[in-house]
Parts: structure tokens; sequence; C-alpha cells
């Protein structure tokens, strides 16, 4: 059970914003927060079919061949298949608010709700250090917010579809 205060802040964090982070001020967040992802061997998945299928199966594939694996998928945090218990979520969650009050008083953006629990997602494998990541990408396209991600060990790219394309009426 995720403690209600952390619940209720997430929860009242637009899912869009006038304002967004760019890449390089999500960066800035990770600096602030130690680079966690930058020890982390993360395998990248995007696309816009099978995303979390691919996800499920690396992570099962990983976990069969004895290695612990985090994953971040749909805004959930798993560790070895299991979601993160309380303990885990709350402590990233004041790590990564603290961070934020600091540089929103600085005049960055605050993160949009993603950009926020990616940000706890890599503080929480950084300090639990699983020996593989499985990270799925937001809404995807150049401007992800986890693109942020400087050295991933692998990208995985599933089927790519223009279904999200203003105007798109099914041809090419």
């Amino acid at each position: 059970m995720i403690d209600k205060k952390a619940r209720d802040y997430l929860l009242g964090i637009p899912l869009w914003t006038k304002k967004k982070n760019t890449l390089d001020e999500v960066r800035h967040f990770l600096k602030e927060l130690g680079n966690p992802d930058e020890q982390l061997n993360i395998i990248h998945v995007a696309g816009t079919n099978g995303k979390g299928s691919v996800c499920a199966d690396l992570t099962a594939m990983l976990m069969e061949a004895g290695y612990h694996v985090g994953t971040f998928v749909s805004e959930r945090f798993l560790v070895d298949g299991v979601p993160v218990e309380e303990a885990g979520f709350s402590e990233s969650f004041a790590r990564v608010k603290a961070v934020t009050d600091r540089l929103t008083a600085e005049g960055y953006a605050h993160p949009t709700f993603f950009e926020f629990v990616f940000l706890m997602a890599m503080d929480l494998y950084g300090r639990r250090k699983p020996d593989f990541v499985v990270l799925e990408t937001g809404l995807g396209g150049r401007l992800d917010t986890t693109n942020v991600i400087r050295h991933p060990l692998a990208c995985v790219i599933t089927s790519i579809s223009l279904d999200h394309q203003a105007g798109y009426t099914g041809g090419v």
C-alpha cells in the first residue's frame, strides 16, 4: 500500500503541462539525485505496440537466468517481478520530492507525472542496484523523458505505427 500523502501528491501532478522540462533539465534532476542511471544496465524498450509484453518477457527471461531485475512499465516499479514495497517507494518519493522542491525554487518546471515517477524509478533502482533494469518509454518519440538515458545496454524497438499522427487516415 502506497503512503497516502505520496499518493495524493502524485495524483495531484498534472499529466500535461504548459511548460515541460527539456531533456537537459530532466538530466539535471538526475544529476541532483546522483546520476543513479549511470550505474545501471538498462534495456530501453520503445514502440507503439508490444512494449509491455516485451518488457514482461525480458524480465521473465532474465529472472529465469538468475538475475535480479528492476522493471519500470506503465508507471509501475517492479523488483524481480513484484511491485516494490511501500518503504522503497516512499524513500524514492521523498528523495525526488526534495530535489523537485529545490529545483523548482530555482526556476525549473515541476516534473510532469511521468517525469516524477521516472525519476523515482531511477532513484529506486540506483539504490537497489539490480543486475538489469527493463525500462519502458512513456509516450515515445525523440522528446520522451526516458531518452535522457545516455548509455543503455540495449534498445528494443517494437512495431511503430502512425496511429497517433494528426490527420492520419490509414494510408501511406
